[in-house]
């Protein structure tokens, strides 16, 4: 009777393990596919440039004749938002202990949270189409922050990705001075001569910039920009046919921003590699055979560098040709949005006019004005004073973690790993100065990068796949 109670008892145990076993094993899986499913949505969120067509509207499941203001095909890829929640749900089953959720350091989570609370109480309700849209673009926003704090997801060969299809996109559109016939990818019609479309005006002729499967040239600039400086910060951290893989993505990422033309893309990557190079030749002593990697990548950089020789003229005539009718025009209109802005904000400072109605306000004023092309300007005029100040709290956070690091760690260990997470902030502050191309609710993209780059402060997508992200992160502060 005893044997046979051990062999039960035996039996009880074997199957107690076999089944928890099964139960880590459907985790595991469920976790990667929320893992394959974030990368797949970040690909596809990055080169379409609407969800209303595109690959978010190939395999429909549904169709709808009216939704949010024009007619709407909800494809299969409209599921891979729930993928993601299914795996970051499952992460946090998984976990166990004061770890098990992650919502980041109360310097930045607080204003982000702030902005979105304020948001959502100052959206009118009334209009469905304003309430969609933007009510989407936060719950987007924060599964991509939420996902990479909690998850740490491998990101680098989606962000490569969208680096290499967006820089061979933009140099076809530039060669060709038209559209590739991507339209099932939601690539717009393109041609210099179509209105609407953004030129540039050199060797006496309009020239068409850039768009890649992005709106606007401005847009697709800010997107490579900010994705070059994340993985740029990468590199050095692998070797052989991964670092070859990255560096290549990263060329045609480079081309592709080169060919937007846009002004403030260019002067905010260049402000991001400055903050990286600063922080990097501070925080690491002299290595041996530094020479010859320079020597390499000036050799991988030459086709690059005959890229923009070749096409010189039209780079200096965004910056010293600013008396031309097409420059003089976008500069003037960009001063008088910012008057506008000023005006609306001292006719209502404390409640501003509202998310997603500032156009309205300004077109009260005058029929022909646009968005203001100012991210603080924008979200005092919709959100009034208590938005701006939550703005400036979230701006400055991460140089107040960093300074409040430098007191109990060592300060060249703390620039090392810092430079991978303000580098690209940096260079997100330069273009929301000149336009609203990094900020949280302009478009469904924006959004993405956005997130992308909070996230980034939180958990530095450059040092995920390797082990320092386990040993320090320098702007890392208790978290919520």
């Amino acid at each position: 009777m005893t044997r046979e109670r051990v062999e039960v008892g035996h039996a009880g145990d074997s199957l107690s393990r076999a089944t928890a076993s099964s139960s880590i094993t459907t985790l595991r899986f469920i976790r990667l596919v929320g893992e394959v499913a974030f990368g797949l949505l970040l690909v596809l969120g990055l080169i379409t440039p609407s969800w209303r067509y595109g690959p978010f509207a190939w395999l429909p499941l549904w169709r709808y004749q009216e939704l949010a203001g024009g007619p709407m095909t909800v494809g299969v890829a409209n599921l891979l938002p729930l993928l993601v929640v299914a795996g970051l749900t499952t992460g946090w089953l998984a976990r166990h202990g004061r770890n098990r959720w992650r919502w980041g350091p109360a310097a930045v989570v607080l204003p982000l949270l702030g902005l979105t609370i304020a948001g959502l109480l100052n959206v009118d309700y009334h209009n469905f189409r304003l309430a969609f849209i933007y009510g989407g673009m936060f719950a987007l926003s924060w599964l991509v922050y939420l996902y990479v704090v909690n998850e740490r997801p491998r990101l680098l060969p989606a962000l490569a990705a969208i680096l290499a299809i967006q820089g061979v996109v933009a140099i076809g559109q530039f060669v060709n001075q038209r559209d590739l016939g991507l339209g099932f990818l939601g690539e717009l019609p393109l041609h210099p001569l179509l209105e609407g479309n953004s030129v540039l005006w050199a060797r006496g002729r309009p020239w068409l910039r850039a768009y890649g499967l992005t709106a606007h040239p401005n847009l697709l600039g800010a997107m490579l920009a900010a994705l070059l400086l994340l993985v740029l910060t990468a590199l050095g951290r692998f070797r052989g046919a991964r670092r070859a893989g990255l560096a290549a993505a990263a060329l045609l990422g480079a081309a592709g921003l080169f060919l937007s033309f846009s002004r403030a893309s260019w002067l905010a990557f260049a402000a991001g590699l400055g903050v990286w190079w600063l922080m990097a030749r501070f925080s690491r002593p002299r290595e041996s055979g530094r020479q010859r990697v320079r020597r390499r990548w000036a050799l991988a950089a030459v086709p690059l560098l005959l890229l923009i020789i070749a096409y010189r003229d039209l780079a200096f005539s965004r910056f010293f040709a600013l008396d031309s009718p097409i420059e003089a025009t976008s500069i003037n209109q960009r001063l008088h949005d910012a008057a506008l802005a000023l005006e609306i904000i001292g006719d209502r400072p404390l409640t501003g006019v509202g998310l997603g109605n500032y156009v309205d306000a300004a077109e009260r004023l005058d029929a022909d004005a646009a968005r203001v092309h100012n991210v603080g300007l924008l979200v005092t005029a919709e959100l009034g004073l208590p938005g701006l100040l939550l703005w400036a709290a979230l701006m400055v956070a991460p140089f107040w973690l960093l300074v409040r690091k430098r007191g109990n760690a060592d300060a060249r260990f703390a620039f090392r790993h810092a430079a991978a997470q303000l580098a690209p902030w940096v260079a997100m502050l330069v273009v929301n100065t000149f336009d609203t191309m990094l900020w949280l609710n302009s478009n469904w993209q924006t959004s993405i990068l956005f997130a992308l780059l909070v996230a980034n402060l939180v958990q530095p997508i450059a040092q995920i796949e390797t082990a320092d992200y386990t040993a320090f992160n320098a702007l890392e502060s208790p978290s919520m």
